[in-house]
């Protein structure tokens, strides 16, 4: 009766959650405790090697309603704990269960949290969420259960000795518990039992000699062991104040220990009797003035002072006369991201890994130098601005300072290990300190991992100085307090009193005027209540003190609010906000130079120079966005009687026989030919479609139709709202509609904007006219008028110029439609000798392409290769047609059951990659062989010539569909054998190409060519802005396209590189915004250039020589560059900073550039990211700037791999012609390159690929390694000179001592990596014995995929990872150790995997050249795109 009534008083509860649409992995590891085992007695038995400390059994009492229930809104309760465990059992058998316990508090009857020792001395009682011991299979769902106030604890016990890590359990009446994870507010609790628990693994771990330990060493030398051990594994002190932690701990070791000798095997180590075990518990006996480890229960007398309620936070005004004047931070050349580190994060920061950050500070976005002060004082609050800091990564967490140390003389601590990497951190989200006898720490926590502070950089340390003083004020007040009988009795004026009256000599000591330590406190306050919030000591928490503080904290930013009032500061260095110059780089930012039109689109997106952040909540391109889908129109049924008549007679007939009209009237509606109408739909969209209408017909069943072509509205296309509401995009969707349908006349009209920059002005006038009628008939409630001067072809990824002559002619033909016949290269039309497949004509000995997979057999692959990695693709195999097989009649037949015979080439891949390696790209083998496929298994024609017909080029550079035959080949033997002289090479028409090219000239000579034509075929006149070292400019003047005449760049090492290879091209090292400012000055049209004064002022003083050279307008033919990168890119995580806001403002000003030349042809290359950064805001906006302009617009992503360089390369580009030339197409893949379709999103489920996946084949196989780097001489790590007189930059960069190390021991094999390092520790040169694996690297793998790559050797078969403007092994990209050489890539083997050829020279230091390498776009890239641009002119006709 007794048992129910405390039952029924006692608060538990219980829930049930399943973990929705999510599976948890079983684990691959064994379970590191078994189930529990019963004896004979069904009595429960707690696992093997696990020391219990039985307490006595007590009746549970009620639970108060102080306890704070944790996530209790996500949990449904039930009543007991017996029906918790029954939830989560997962066997039958489990008769005698085993749980584990996560989310847990230990607390008494009052719900006041207490530590796992008092469990030996009260009643202690569980809150926590329960779950099953094993991990759950893939097809389940884990149960978790919730569970509050239940127990009561009758013991606990610890294991995991062999694990090497403390496995804590605790038992009630019902089950044993695995302690999994503390709840947030019980860390600080059981943190501290958890590092004993630790010290006695660690301890069992030296004695045991089952795991290689020696029991018979001394109490020094174990101790030494035991600290080197601890500090690089918990949160603990170094040095001495560790010894006196492990020493006070030592009879708790001792009984621990002792337990393990009931269950000991036969030879394991008995710990009883152990001289160096007997000698620490002594030790612990002994030991003077130690600070016990277990905390007095206490009851609950006021509400402990919660964050979650204090939301004010430091400013910088309030703190800036303890601080100098502003500095920046200048970060070093060798750190690293710490996302390239730690690919993953987690939501849970008790999981989140810990390490040590030595030479560290903190920084703005902008690079000044910023206090821990201004950190939020709880991790959800919300931060004026983001923080971030650069720091050396140490694996380990020691590192304390002593209270009273002043910041200037610490002295760096001891690093055991010497795996320092410098890195720059992501945004600091919270920070903490903690309080250890004598010692402080202080960490910072990212979303990737906690780090706790050592020594910080010199420079930053008098912002460090400030912090360390307060925590010492604060500690010297906690110590203060715990002196009194009761700490609450100290009001908050009676502690300010009482710390005036510190002697000088006192760490603490502020001064002895009360009102200035009671100024500087609540100056400070954040810092204090933050330590005060952290300590474990309940009548700390809620003293008297803290509430003054915190309220005398809360009403002086109350009243900062009210009113701001401003005193001058007595000090001479006030650290005052405001524009202060940047120290730390050479290269000066400026905001954007624009002419008035650029300016005036990308308003919307600008302001004052500045760019906003609206893609923040609400993206532009998102407003009234519907998805397009060129689907037919469905009909409405008529309910209602439509009127619909013909205006006038029939004008003629359709090819089928059907009368047509020219104007019809729909309800007394007129419709004419070359209307645009809007057409009713079944879906009754609020915007109904609109329709060109091309011809109008009457059919054989008396219906009036109409032929119309698409038009859609500027949201409705990949521009988004970036465009004019009333521009409507014609396009290709065509189809027939009832006239019945017509709900309404759209006013529309096209328009014809004149092209050049001699109209500029012009058309500028005419839309300051055109914009306010428009705007006067909207406010009048008039009907808008819409105009189209552009059509939208969204499965070309274009936008192209309007041919008004084919449009509204209503002659029964649409353009649309004929092009959708043009196109239907689907038709298959055989005959005897040739047959026509994909739109391309086939004859008898011609050569073709074959898809590789109808070629591959046992016979035909028999002695190929099948070990290289890339050639698991496979180019195209080369045929020759020999005829047809055909069962059926030609009228009937099909291309999936008409066969082919095909005599098969093969090429020196097939025979193996050492022959592919040593063979010309070109070169193919005539066989015997003959193999029958199917029609559809051809992808196209190429030619066979002779060799000497053929030009030499470099591998990279083959753009021909031309191969050279000089042997046979036995696929049987594998035997090569010299060319037959009776195999006709009916294919190598040396003279009748001669022939056809005369041809071809007479033609052209007697039709006659004008100036204009013969102009348009001489080269382009090219300025190349953010030209870096010239990439882009070498690969278009190799097409033979273009020439270089200028070029800008800012950075001088790059600059000064394309002088180097490009000494005809006028460069200028300057801001471009300044050139332009200065050439629209010098032509008079300063009116129209919108800059900073800063720009005007620079441009004004350029010398008249300088100002001279530039290009004027009618000059530049075409405008190439590849705007900064770095305000898009994914890596960058100051994306949002101020100076990344500028790179992204680089694109209006490239942008104005070309408004003001408006030459030919323009091409802008970026990263994949600028198309979808902030929404594909800034993308939309370019597409419209130049369509504004009057350009054709192309857009698409292309990968380098495909264009013959060895590396992974994905780059945007955007082409725009004038509406005089031909829009370039895109250059097909003449290279097989594993990796997916790029594709462009264009708004709902439509998106767009440039060019279709290489999965199927390509002309050419993928280039590897071995083919760009295989025939360089040997070098040795950190060469510096070059090793031959004509290959330049030959040179690598110089590892540190344990780098170099580690590539020693990489094996040299294709995949190799970190995880190829032996376990094992190597001696430097400094006599430090350090490890070769870090230790971060296997506590981190599985949640980094293994760190794949890092400290990686390269696959002589393989390709190059992405090129970066600093490989480094430890970096993101880490794969860049040679194939065969113990060392780093040299700059001129990065320079061939960018394509680049050995007579290019690059300049500066090695991280200059590397720079210019890793930021370049590849040339043989640019010179694939060249030639597609070299076809369009060449493509146009005269006049």
């Amino acid at each position: 009766m007794e048992r129910k009534k405390l039952q029924g008083k006692r608060r538990t509860a219980l829930s049930v959650v399943k973990r929705s649409n999510t599976k948890t992995k079983a684990s691959s590891k064994t379970l590191k405790r078994k189930r529990s085992e019963s004896n004979d007695n069904g009595s429960r038995k707690i696992r093997k090697q696990a020391a219990a400390c039985s307490i006595s059994q007590c009746k549970a009492p009620c639970l108060t309603d102080k306890f704070t229930t944790l996530e209790t809104e996500r949990f449904r309760f039930r009543n007991e704990e017996e029906a918790a465990i029954e939830l989560t059992k997962v066997r039958k058998d489990d008769y005698f269960p085993n749980r584990r316990l996560t989310a847990f508090v230990f607390h008494d009857e009052n719900g006041e949290p207490q530590p796992v020792e008092m469990v030996e001395e009260r009643t202690l009682y569980i809150s926590g969420v329960i779950l099953a011991l094993e991990d759950t299979c893939d097809d389940e769902k884990e149960t978790r259960i919730r569970c509050e106030g239940f127990g009561p604890i009758i013991s606990w016990s610890l294991g995991g000795y062999d694990e090497n890590s403390p496995i804590i359990w605790i038992s009630t009446k019902a089950a044993d518990y695995e302690c999994i994870k503390p709840a947030g507010i019980y860390q600080m609790h059981y943190n501290l039992f958890f590092q004993k628990a630790c010290t006695c693994v660690e301890v069992y771990r030296r004695l045991s000699k089952s795991c290689g330990g020696n029991p018979n060493i001394g109490l020094n030398k174990l101790l030494k062991d035991v600290v080197n051990s601890m500090t690089e594994r918990t949160n603990v002190p170094q040095g001495d104040s560790m010894e006196d932690l492990i020493i006070s701990w030592g009879r708790f070791i001792f009984v621990q220990l002792l337990g393990l000798d009931e269950t000991a095997l036969k030879d394991d180590t008995i710990f009883r009797n152990l001289p160096v075990l007997q000698a620490l518990r002594d030790a612990s006996d002994e030991a003077p003035g130690l600070v016990s480890t277990r905390t007095k229960p206490t009851r609950r007398q006021h509400p402990v002072f919660s964050p979650t309620k204090f939301n004010n936070t430091t400013s910088e005004y309030d703190i800036e006369d303890d601080y100098p004047p502003p500095a920046y931070y200048q970060k070093g050349i060798n750190e690293i991201d710490e996302c390239d580190i730690f690919k993953g994060d987690s939501d849970n920061t008790d999981k989140l890994p810990h390490y040590m950050l030595h030479n560290w500070c903190l920084y703005s976005s902008d690079g000044r130098f910023i206090s821990l002060e201004l950190l939020p004082m709880k991790s959800s609050a919300s931060m004026g601005q983001k923080i971030f800091c650069s720091g050396v990564m140490t694996a380990g967490v020691g590192s304390r300072f002593y209270l009273g140390t002043d910041c200037n003389s610490l002295s760096s601590p001891r690093v055991l290990n010497t795996d320092r990497i410098s890195v720059y951190l992501s945004t600091i989200k919270d920070w903490k300190i903690e309080c250890l006898l004598s010692t402080v720490s202080i960490s910072i926590q990212t979303d990737i991992a906690w780090y706790r502070l050592g020594n910080p950089l010199v420079q930053y340390g008098p912002w460090y100085e400030p912090v360390l003083k307060t925590v010492t004020l604060a500690v010297s007040i906690v110590k203060l307090l715990k002196k009194q009988p009761r700490a609450s009795r100290l009001s908050f004026p009676e502690v300010i009193k009482r710390v005036s009256g510190f002697s000088e000599d006192n760490p603490a000591y502020i001064s002895s005027t009360p009102a200035v330590i009671e100024s500087y406190v609540l100056v400070h306050g954040q810092t204090i209540l933050k330590q005060f919030e952290n300590d474990p000591d309940p009548s700390i928490r809620q003293c008297a003190f803290l509430r003054g503080l915190r309220d005398n904290f809360n009403e002086l930013h109350r009243a900062k609010f009210v009113k701001k009032k401003i005193f001058p500061s007595k000090k001479e260095h006030a650290n005052r906000k405001g524009p202060v110059p940047r120290k730390t780089s050479k290269i000066k930012e400026m905001h954007a130079t624009t002419t008035k039109l650029i300016n005036r689109i990308w308003g919307q997106y600008c302001s004052k120079y500045v760019l906003e952040e609206l893609g923040k909540n609400k993206s532009i391109l998102n407003k009234n966005v519907k998805k397009f889908h060129p689907v037919p129109i469905w009909r409405k049924p008529n309910h209602t009687r439509t009127e619909v008549r013909w205006d006038g007679e029939e004008v003629g007939k359709t090819s089928s026989g059907e009368s047509l009209y020219k104007q019809a009237i729909v309800n007394g509606l007129v419709v004419s030919v070359g209307n645009s109408v809007q057409v009713e739909t079944i879906d009754l969209e609020e915007n109904p479609p609109i329709f060109l209408v091309e011809y109008m017909l009457e059919d054989s069943e008396a219906r009036k139709l109409a032929h119309g072509r698409l038009m859609l509205r500027g949201y409705q296309t990949v521009l988004g709202c970036t465009t004019n509401e009333r521009e409507l995009f014609l396009t290709n969707h065509c189809l027939e509609f009832g006239l019945s349908n017509v709900i309404g006349l759209i006013p529309m009209k096209i328009q014809s904007v004149p092209w050049g920059y001699q109209h500029r002005k012009t058309n500028a006038n005419a839309y300051k006219t055109d914009r306010p009628r428009a705007k006067d008939k909207k406010s009048k409630g008039l009907q808008m008028e819409f105009f189209c001067r552009s059509l939208y072809s969204p499965e070309r990824g274009a936008f192209l110029c309007l041919n008004s002559d084919s449009i509204g002619l209503g002659t029964g033909h649409c353009h649309s439609c004929k092009l959708k016949e043009s196109r239907n290269i689907s038709s298959f039309k055989p005959s005897r000798f040739s047959f026509t497949f994909m739109g391309t004509k086939y004859y008898i000995h011609d050569i073709v392409y074959l898809t590789p997979h109808h070629s591959i057999s046992d016979e035909t692959d028999k002695g190929s290769s099948k070990s290289s990695r890339t050639m698991v693709l496979k180019p195209f195999t080369i045929c020759q047609f020999l005829g047809i097989d055909q069962h059926k009649p030609f009228k009937e037949a099909d291309p999936e059951s008409t066969i082919l015979r095909l005599r098969r080439f093969f090429r020196p891949d097939d025979i193996s990659a050492d022959k592919a390696y040593h063979s010309d790209i070109r070169e193919i083998y005539y066989s015997e062989q003959v193999i029958k496929v199917p029609v559809v298994a051809i992808k196209g024609k190429c030619e066979v010539r002779e060799k000497e017909d053929l030009n030499t080029i470099p591998t990279t550079y083959v753009f021909q569909h031309i191969f050279f035959c000089e042997q046979s080949y036995d696929p049987q033997t594998g035997a090569l054998r010299k060319l037959p002289p009776q195999v006709k090479r009916s294919l190598s028409r040396r003279e009748s190409v001669k022939i056809a090219v005369n041809k071809t000239r007479s033609k052209k000579c007697k039709k006659g060519k004008s100036e204009e034509y013969e102009d348009h075929n001489k080269v382009l006149a090219t300025m190349d802005i953010f030209a870096g070292c010239g990439g882009l400019s070498s690969g278009f003047e190799q097409s033979g396209v273009s020439k270089t005449k200028w070029a800008i760049e800012y950075e001088k090492p790059a600059g000064e590189a394309y002088k180097l290879n490009h000494p005809d091209a006028t460069i200028f090292l300057r801001n471009c915004n300044v050139i332009l400012r200065a050439i629209m000055t010098a032509c008079g049209d300063a009116d129209d250039c919108i800059s900073t004064p800063e720009a005007a002022y620079l441009a004004a003083k350029l010398k008249q020589k300088e100002i001279d050279c530039l290009p004027r307008p009618g000059d530049v033919d075409f405008i190439i560059g590849g705007p900064p990168c770095q305000g898009f890119s994914k890596m960058n995580r100051h994306s949002e900073s101020h100076r990344s806001k500028l790179q992204c403002e680089m694109i209006p000003a490239f942008l104005s550039f070309t408004d003001y030349y408006r030459p030919k042809f323009f091409l802008l290359e970026n990263v994949t990211n600028f198309i979808s950064f902030n929404k594909g805001q800034i993308f939309s906006f370019t597409l419209t700037s130049l369509l504004e302009m009057g350009y054709q617009v192309r857009f698409g992503i292309l990968e380098g791999g495909a264009y013959g360089v060895s590396q992974r390369r994905k780059r945007a580009f955007i082409w725009a012609a004038s509406p005089e030339e031909n829009l370039p197409e895109w250059p097909e893949p003449m290279y097989v390159f594993k990796g997916p379709e790029l594709k462009v999103s264009l708004g709902g489920d439509i998106h767009y690929a440039a060019v279709g996946s290489t999965a199927n084949g390509a002309p050419f196989r993928a280039i590897t390694i071995r083919d760009t780097i295989g025939d360089l001489p040997p070098v040795k790590n950190g060469a510096s000179k070059p090793t031959m007189k004509d290959l330049n930059d030959h040179i690598s960069k110089d590892m540190d001592e344990l780098n170099f190390l580690r590539c020693k021991e990489i094996p040299k094999r294709p995949g190799s990596d970190w995880r190829d390092l032996p376990n094992k520790q190597v001696k430097l040169s400094n006599g430090m014995m350090v490890d070769f694996v870090a230790s971060w690297l296997p506590n981190n793998a599985d949640k980094n995929n293994g760190w794949k790559g890092l400290c990686g050797r390269l696959d002589w078969a393989g390709i190059y990872p992405t090129c970066v403007t600093n490989p480094q092994p430890m970096g993101g990209v880490g794969r860049w150790f040679h194939p065969k050489q113990d060392r780093l890539l040299t700059v001129r083997e990065y320079a061939r995997a960018q394509g680049f050829p050995d007579s290019y020279q690059f300049v500066g230091n090695l991280r200059n050249k590397n720079r210019q390498v890793g930021n370049a776009v590849p040339p043989p890239l640019a010179f694939a795109l060249g030639r597609k641009l070299k076809e369009a002119i060449e493509g146009k006709c005269p006049n």
